[in-house]
């Protein structure tokens, strides 16, 4: 293909601070082994061109389906993010690159129907696709790591989205309604559906997935909590910005793979449970900002492994006890509990060193007058 370079091609990559946008190509010169261009790797051994990242190279213009890019036959890894081909299709002969395992097709304005002959690829090795702000349709193959956030998807993902087999999907990240067709996925470890607009209880038949290991549903509008026992492999929740209400319930304390729990900005009420302090792995927690009443329970102090609290932003009461783990958080972690009383022993011990180097140094000035 024929591409013009235009800076507004890549304008998507301004926002990605570890992303650097800058034309790749004008460093191809047919003079040079082309395995020294940049954005190409190539093979040690045979020579053959495996691998091609065309990041945010300012490319603007269709691609065709006779492009030369589908002769790389080697390719292991494609990624042409932050391009603009305006509107152009997702190429059929992408399924002529057997060994591809890495496909990033974000934010470089393809349409139209994902092809049939991608379906292919399930049966070789493409374990990662990326779509994201993209606007398609159809099959999309088994997977390991699919990433269709900020897309155009409306209403229930069906059923026939999900393709031949996802036995071996582990990471999912949508920007779409919560469909119930994930049950299918039932290998899954990692579940992120943070920033959508699902409206909802927490959906239960997510205690299906056995293989969960971190769950996200942040930023959404799930209105009440349900847990099942098989969620108790769980080692990160992340429920934060919902509507949740009612009680934390008890049921957390009996999830002792968890290493971190997030249930902030919801509307959450009554007491901290007890329980969990019976979460000896816990390494942060963060209940800010909800409405949680009664004491801080001396129980959290015995979590050796807490090394964030942040239990901010409530309606606490009595002092902060400064039993053990407890009295290694500064005031921070207690801040905008109107009726919580008491400093920190942390703080306590920062205001004394304060003290003392404000003392030694007036002694120095002394003593130099």
């Amino acid at each position: 293909n024929s591409f013009v370079l235009d800076r507004k091609a890549s304008q998507d990559c301004d926002w990605d601070d570890h992303v650097i946008s800058y034309p790749k190509t004008n460093s191809w010169n047919k003079s040079v082994d082309c395995c020294l261009w940049d954005g190409v790797a190539c093979d040690d051994v045979t020579g053959n061109v495996i691998g091609l990242d065309l990041t945010c190279s300012w490319l603007h213009g269709p691609l065709q389906s006779s492009s030369s890019l589908f002769l790389l036959r080697h390719l292991q890894s494609l990624n042409l993010f932050g391009n603009n081909f305006v509107g152009s299709h997702i190429s059929p002969n992408l399924s002529a690159f057997a060994k591809l395992t890495h496909l990033n097709l974000s934010s470089s304005y393809f349409v139209g129907i994902i092809p049939g002959e991608i379906s292919r690829l399930s049966e070789l090795n493409l374990t990662v696709l990326r779509l994201v702000k993209s606007k398609f349709t159809g099959h999309i193959p088994s997977l390991t790591f699919l990433d269709l956030s900020l897309n155009s998807i409306s209403g229930e993902i069906p059923m026939w989205f999900w393709g031949i087999s996802h036995d071996t999907l582990e990471i999912l990240w949508l920007s779409s309604t919560l469909p119930r067709s994930l049950v299918k996925c039932r290998y899954l470890e990692v579940l992120d559906l943070s920033d959508n607009q699902i409206e909802d209880t927490f959906p239960r038949w997510l205690g299906t997935l056995a293989e969960l290991k971190v769950l996200v549903l942040r930023s959404n509008n799930l209105k009440e909590i349900w847990l099942v026992k098989i969620f108790t492999f769980l080692t990160l929740i992340d429920l934060s910005h919902n509507s949740f209400q009612g009680n934390i319930p008890e049921f957390f304390g009996q999830l002792h793979s968890l290493i971190g729990l997030n249930l902030s900005h919801n509307y959450l009420i009554g007491s901290i449970p007890q329980t969990l302090g019976n979460l000896t792995n816990l390494g942060w927690l963060d209940l800010s900002s909800n409405e949680l009443s009664g004491v801080i329970p001396r129980r959290l102090g015995d979590l050796a492994s807490l090394g964030c609290l942040n239990l901010s932003e409530n309606q606490l009461t009595s002092r902060i006890p400064q039993d053990k783990q407890l009295s290694t958080f500064s005031s921070d972690s207690f801040n905008g509990n109107p009726c919580l009383c008491g400093t920190p022993k942390a703080q306590m011990a920062h205001a004394r060193r304060e003290n003392a180097r404000e003392k030694s140094s007036r002694v120095d000035e002394e003593a130099k007058g």
